[in-house]
């Protein structure tokens, strides 16, 4: 509040009661209303803490707009006015309370700011300056107390006739990435104990369930955009890949969940997408996007979760790590999206869903480097692959995932007459999917391993029974569920058939063309 001790002094009573019915009717609930947590008061102002720097900002701007019109009618004397700070950056947790330098600077820029007005960072400035209908002001780079380096600080101008102008500075351009927590300052200071990053979903209108193409599953339901390599290297784009499919995995894992498949969310690597363009397109409610960076031994991952039906940030994080702390931080993920859409779970399938199959670097690049070629489909990738997968193994015995996945280069290498005889390679396939799950009893595609290899063996009523056990412990994979499908037309049970690849269609919508022939078949 500006000139508190001179407006107390005036009239304590009155200045009291005004000020509590601005919180009352005013301030707490547009708080409220943008998902802000009050972490504290300090008689004239308020530390609230925003999971999403553009709520934070969105929320101070209707603060103040809505508090020049409620004192417009009161003295300049006597009209009570509040200055406002938002900051990004970093802070830190204790108990309900939070400090660091990203509440310290909020709180400068707070002071920097004009009776009724808000100051804001550049970097505020730029996760901000496309989404709201405000003006900017570059005033210059401000000392802040106890901060080493100035802060580059801007006006937020709040006249409609104000609305996407730039005045000051050359328009800059919107940075790679933003490391932080989204940090506001309300009155005094606003702090956010989550990172704000936005690599492509932009903030937009909530999504429509009549425009979806697909209808909304009964429970959570989530697209995980490919992760956004931003360290300019091409070369490590597998393991940028690899976080985003060990993200969709593990949530895969969860029956509680409902995942779209890697092979549909894929397709927009490297594309711009909005949340509400994704839920739609795919039928979900919640979008996950996010971006990595690595810099020597250091890798920088942000993420954020919309739900795309309100246009809210449900959370968003950002972690900086050492290169080799990589899977732990896959975990950590899962586990913050996983709790953030309030789903329980099980204690089998909390093990299950945070069992790591490797924590060498170098078998783990192998088996990256080995899915690229499997995925290719050829016999010479084929058999690359499986030289990759065997050296990741060489380096990590219990590697469960490049064992399991030397069995699928034999079983693909069988069916399609890469090698002969077929029985030989089905029985390498075999003997490895046992060894899998040997090392990991739970491991579901060793189960559909077992079960393609015992459907091309002639017993589909064993293999329906494997892909049953697979499917109860991934029941989001949709190539096991296309897998299953196909069983259940050579057990002629086509009825059942036709609802499985179809639920294996809805979960990649973008499907390989096998579906196709599952679903004819299916149907004849």
């Amino acid at each position: 509040m500006v000139g508190y001790s001179r407006l107390m002094e005036a009239d304590e009573a009155a200045t009291l009661v005004r000020q509590k019915a601005h919180r009352q009717e005013l301030i707490d609930p547009k708080i409220a209303e943008y998902r802000g947590r009050i972490v504290k008061t300090t008689g004239d102002g308020v530390l609230v803490e925003f999971a999403s720097v553009v709520d934070a900002t969105e929320c101070a701007v209707a603060i103040q707009r809505a508090m020049a019109e409620r004192e417009a009618g009161v003295p300049e004397e006597r009209r009570i006015r509040y200055r406002v700070g938002v900051n990004l950056g970093d802070i830190v947790i204790d108990g309900d309370d939070i400090f660091g330098d990203g509440v310290n600077v909020a709180a400068r820029l707070e002071g920097l700011a004009e009776p009724g007005g808000i100051c804001i960072p550049r970097k505020v400035f730029h996760e901000v300056r496309n989404k709201l209908d405000v003006g900017y002001a570059f005033v210059g780079e401000q000392k802040v107390k106890n901060m080493e380096n100035p802060v580059p600080v801007y006006r937020v101008l709040l006249e409609p006739a104000a609305a996407g102008q730039v005045v000051g500075e050359k328009r800059p351009g919107r940075p790679r990435w933003q490391l932080g927590a989204a940090v506001a300052a309300v009155l005094v200071g606003v702090a956010s104990a989550a990172v704000w990053w936005q690599p492509w979903v932009e903030r937009v209108e909530p999504a429509s369930v009549e425009r979806m193409t697909f209808p909304l599953p009964e429970k959570p339901s989530i697209a995980v955009l490919p992760f956004d390599n931003l360290s300019g290297d091409p070369t490590q784009a597998y393991w940028v890949d690899g976080t985003t499919e060990a993200v969709i995995t593990a949530l895969s894992k969860t029956p509680n969940l409902f995942v779209i498949a890697r092979s549909t969310t894929f397709a927009y690597k490297g594309k711009p997408a909005k949340a509400r363009s994704i839920a739609e397109e795919f039928g979900v409610r919640f979008v996950l996007s996010g971006g990595i960076q690595r810099d020597g031994d250091r890798v920088r991952v942000s993420a954020q979760l919309v739900d795309a039906l309100s246009g809210h940030h449900v959370w968003a994080e950002q972690y900086d790590r050492r290169f080799e702390d990589l899977f732990a931080l896959q975990d950590d993920i899962t586990r913050e999206v996983v709790t953030a859409l309030e789903v329980e779970l099980t204690e089998g399938e909390q093990a299950r869903i945070w069992r790591r199959q490797t924590n060498d670097q170098r078998a783990y690049e192998l088996f990256r480097d080995g899915l690229v070629l499997y995925r290719r489909r050829t016999n010479t990738d084929n058999a690359e692959a499986r030289k990759l997968f065997v050296e990741a193994v060489a380096i990590d015995p219990d590697f469960a995932d490049a064992k399991c996945l030397i069995g699928f280069t034999y079983l693909r290498a069988g069916l399609n007459g890469w090698e002969r005889p077929r029985g030989d390679a089905f029985g390498k396939g075999r003997e490895l999917a046992a060894a899998a799950l040997v090392l990991d009893p739970d491991y579901a595609h060793a189960y559909a391993l077992l079960a393609t290899i015992t459907l091309y063996e002639g017993d589909p009523d064993e293999a329906i029974a494997q892909y049953q056990t697979s499917l109860e412990l991934e029941p989001n994979y949709s190539a096991n569920v296309a897998g299953y499908a196909d069983a259940l037309v050579y057990a002629g049970r086509g009825a059942e058939a036709v609802e499985e690849i179809e639920r294996a269609m809805r979960l990649s919508p973008y499907y390989p063309n096998f579906y196709l022939a599952v679903a004819g078949a299916a149907y004849r």
